[in-house]
This record gives C-alpha cells, structure tokens and sequence, in this order.
C-alpha cells in the first residue's frame, strides 16, 4: 500500500512527501557535520538519500550514510509553523506516565496501538532467555517515582549483534535513556 504523496517544487528539487509526516531517517557512520545539522525542530535540506520501496509500520524508510549531505536551510520555521507542522519537542516523561499510558490502552480501544514515549530510569534488574526464534530481553527500570517499569525487546536469534549489543547497555544500576519506547496495555 502506497501512502498518499503530494509534490512539492523549489528551485533545485521536486520532492515527494508523503500526506502523513512520519518517516525514519537511519544514519549509518554519521559525521559530526550531519549531526550538528539534524537538530530537532530544524528545517534542512539532504542529498544522496536512499529511499527503501517498502513501508515499515506506516511509515517512509529513508537511510544515508557519511557521504549524504545534510544541510540547514537558510530560512529555519519559526515557532508558529513549527506548531501549524505538528512538530512538539521532544522531552523525557516520568515512568509514572508511561503507567498511566498503559493503564488508559487497557480501557481505550482507540489507545490499543500504543503510544511512544521517551524515558530515563535506573535498571533494577534485567532478564534474558531464548523463546523459539527470538531472544527475549526484560530491563526493568525505576526513577524518582519509586515505580517499576517492565521493558520487553524481542530480538531475532539471527541478529547476534543486536542482541549482543543490547545486552553490553544493560548493567544494574546504570542510567538508561530510552526514545520512542511504545507504551502497550
């Protein structure tokens, strides 16, 4: 299913965006460069990005690499037109929110999909073990609010390194910093 594009013109490009505003960006072997250039709420302009055929939860799949350019415009939105866009700044919510979130997708059929979060919690304890195809991995966190937390990653048994990688973050007692975390019932 092919989400609904409108073009867009400018003098350089024409360009094909979506009608809906969510796309992942993977940037692989990013520059110092690159990531001065993607900072939240900025307005830039990037070349030499691979586009993936297919959609991943809905959403356009774009990947670059070192050799993308990525640079700001010279005209940034302002504050309205960020806030006419849709566009709210990112910021950690307390584990007493992602509780409430869940609590309220346990009642709400339309909630059921789930909400992303960003969050920051102490790990507690963690948990690994292999069911079938995929290793599961449970990291269960707290803050300030004194609630515990269950956070569960499904990971492919073929994917040794990100399973791996995972495991090396998860030390008890560390701080832990997590974005787009999708809250479920």
């Amino acid at each position: 299913q092919q989400p609904h594009m409108e073009n867009i013109h400018d003098e350089d490009d024409a360009v094909a965006i979506p009608s809906h505003p969510s796309a992942t960006l993977t940037v692989w072997r990013m520059s110092e460069d690159q990531s001065n250039a993607l900072k939240e709420g900025s307005a830039v302009r990037i070349k030499g990005l691979g586009v993936k055929s297919e959609l991943r939860d809905d959403m356009l799949q774009f990947s670059a690499n070192d050799k993308t350019r990525i640079q700001l415009l010279p005209k940034q939105p302002s504050s309205r037109q960020l806030q006419l866009s849709g566009f709210t700044k990112r910021a950690f919510a307390p584990i007493v929110r992602a509780h409430v979130l869940s609590r309220k997708a346990a009642v709400d059929r339309k909630a059921g999909d789930g909400v992303h979060i960003d969050f920051a919690g102490v790990l507690v304890r963690s948990e690994q073990e292999q069911q079938g195809m995929s290793h599961i991995s449970c990291a269960y966190l707290t803050d300030e609010s004194g609630l515990l937390l269950r956070l569960q990653r499904d990971i492919d048994t073929g994917d040794d390194s990100a399973f791996s990688g995972w495991t090396k973050i998860l030390e008890e007692g560390q701080v832990l910093a997590l974005k787009d975390v999708l809250v479920l019932p």
